[in-house]
């Protein structure tokens, strides 16, 4: 029907708010490519990945007709993503960075087609904790979702990566609590990640998320510390719009995700 509820979606309809889109991975979704109103792309949750539910559900490589910004993980938590400029990186347990196929898929992913509304200086050697409450109040409107790249050189950087899992998959906490560290020292690259408001929780990390991927290409993982240098800039977009992908079947369909689980949340993402 031409004026389904589907079809006026795929047209690019105004949601109000969030647009809430619930498919499964086997039936197919709308196609985002740059649209005009910004859409932020969620591949499954992260209450799910807290429970080890780690299986891939969407290809990589259809993950980037969604987006040239995000962060995510890969089958088997192997890695970290980190996506800019359309550039997808993978950076693996040991902190090497690679390439992953386009037929390598992902448990969790998070992407947009990212064009920023506001372009702001950072004040110099701002360590990531005051960066976040600096950012809030630059913001406005927290109950909004926001698309975040902060860019420039970096006088120190710290980011973890955590390894490949194998069946039976433990939980994310007692994975990060054996998670590589790598203190990158001066460097220049992109923070790129999100801002997401309290009532994300479950489906993703509310507050910040951001990962970090060096110009070279050759550092990276998710961010746990940083410390600004001279002329960095970050970039801001506001969404209105949520798709969000589920998978169908698997562990995903037997994982007991109700419940608080933000507690291990905070200790999974420090």
């Amino acid at each position: 029907m031409k004026n389904s509820f589907w079809a006026r979606l795929q047209r690019g309809a105004a949601i109000v708010l969030v647009g809430l889109v619930l498919g499964g991975v086997a039936g197919g979704c709308a196609n985002f490519a740059a649209p005009a109103t910004p859409v932020l792309y969620q591949v499954s949750t992260l209450q799910a990945i807290i429970e080890g539910v780690y299986d891939g559900v969407k290809p990589v490589g259809e993950l980037r007709s969604h987006g040239d910004l995000g962060i995510g993980t890969f089958n088997g938590l192997d890695g970290e993503m980190v996506m800019v400029d359309g550039f997808l990186a993978q950076v693996k347990g040991d902190g090497t960075v690679v390439v992953p196929a386009d037929a390598v898929t992902t448990p969790l992913a998070c992407v947009t087609w990212f064009v920023p509304d506001r372009r702001i200086a950072v004040p110099t050697g701002m360590r990531l904790a005051d960066l976040t409450v600096w950012l809030d109040g630059e913001l406005g409107n927290l109950n909004l979702p926001y698309a975040v790249r902060v860019r420039g050189d970096f006088r120190r950087v710290k980011t973890r990566s955590v390894p490949a899992q194998k069946k039976p998959y433990p939980r994310l906490t007692d994975v990060t609590a054996t998670q590589a560290v790598f203190e990158l020292g001066a460097t220049c690259g992109d923070v790129v990640g999100f801002r997401l408001p309290g009532y994300f929780a479950g489906i993703n990390l509310p507050g910040y998320h951001l990962h970090y991927l060096n110009d070279a290409h050759t550092q990276g993982g998710h961010l746990l510390d940083i410390e600004t240098g001279a002329g960095v800039v970050v970039e801001i977009q506001a969404f209105h719009r949520l798709f969000l992908l589920l998978p169908e079947g698997g562990d995903f369909a037997a994982a007991e995700l109700s419940g608080d689980k933000s507690a291990e949340l905070r200790k999974a993402e420090q």
